[in-house]
């Protein structure tokens, strides 16, 4: 499957965002927020590689789209990263050509992200992506579906969100667009990079009203296994309605202590809960992708 464009980027992004909410189970935020996108993308949730000789696939399928100037999931990047240095050589030069003559926000965060990931030393890149992140943990929007009595979301747009829109003159698809897609991409991406330097950003984000914002955040702290940030991400859940604090609290599955394993299974529900921790005895990394 291929998709050019914009499209292709809010694609990208929110196959990986799905990916993760696919597992703690929030059909009604799927057949809401996303009603057309659903079934492929868990189609392609499917389709993930796993094994040493469909990594070796996925790594050449990567390297041979960014040749062609596109790629499709991170999976492939963080398994260049993790498994084939000589692959790094053949593809930073590539992305970073890409980077100067791309003029799309999203691609070149999405490619500076990967960038950094690969450990390209030049200041550029993680700087773009610090300059897209800020604004997402700074955001100050009400989450986009009303949230009920009991902590869990509707099918109802928030009237709060949509005065907000009005207010930053957006209309309610434009707002939906920056809250689903771009925020929470930019704090994927900065997370993405696996650079300590993403800490104190990723902390604040945990603030976010927009629950997509603070489970980047919390995945992102604990792929970079900041055992200091597990006691902020119980705090954060704490303070979450229950839908969002089941989505921030799956991270706590990749922290050991007690405390942390105490609020998993406070937070996150059976099957979900079982889920989350085959995801991480098979070797996904808390942000979903498979090195």
């Amino acid at each position: 499957m291929r998709i050019e464009g914009k499209k292709a980027v809010m694609f990208r992004v929110s196959n990986h965002l799905l990916r993760q909410w696919i597992v703690c189970g929030c059909a009604t935020f799927i057949s809401v927020a996303l009603p057309a996108w659903a079934a492929s993308l868990v189609q392609v949730q499917g389709q993930t590689d796993s094994g040493s000789s469909a990594k070796v696939n996925r790594i050449e399928n990567t390297i041979a789209d960014i040749k062609e100037g596109k790629f499709f999931l991170l999976d492939g990047i963080e398994a260049i990263a993790v498994t084939a240095p000589s692959g790094r050589a053949d593809v930073i030069p590539l992305l970073e050509a890409q980077f100067g003559s791309n003029q799309d926000i999203s691609e070149k965060d999405r490619i500076a992200g990967s960038l950094v990931r690969l450990g390209d030393k030049d200041d550029t890149y993680w700087s773009f992506l610090v300059a897209q992140a800020i604004p997402a943990a700074e955001d100050d929007a009400p989450f986009f579906l009303r949230v009920d009595e009991k902590g869990k979301m509707t099918k109802e747009p928030s009237p709060d969100f949509l005065k907000w829109a009005a207010d930053h003159h957006l209309s309610a698809n434009q707002a939906f667009e920056k809250e689903f897609t771009e925020e929470p991409g930019a704090i994927l991406m900065l997370a993405f990079a696996q650079d300590a330097r993403a800490i104190p950003i990723l902390r604040r984000a945990l603030a976010s009203e927009n629950f997509l914002i603070a489970s980047e955040a919390a995945k992102g702290l604990a792929d970079l296994g900041d055992k200091d940030s597990a006691p902020l991400i119980i705090e954060a859940c704490s303070k979450a309605p229950a839908d969002a604090a089941t989505q921030i609290a799956t991270s706590l599955v990749y922290f050991d202590s007690q405390a942390a394993k105490r609020a998993f299974d406070l937070y996150v529900p059976e099957p979900y809960a079982s889920m989350a921790r085959k995801g991480r005895s098979d070797g996904q990394t808390a942000l979903g992708s498979i090195p």
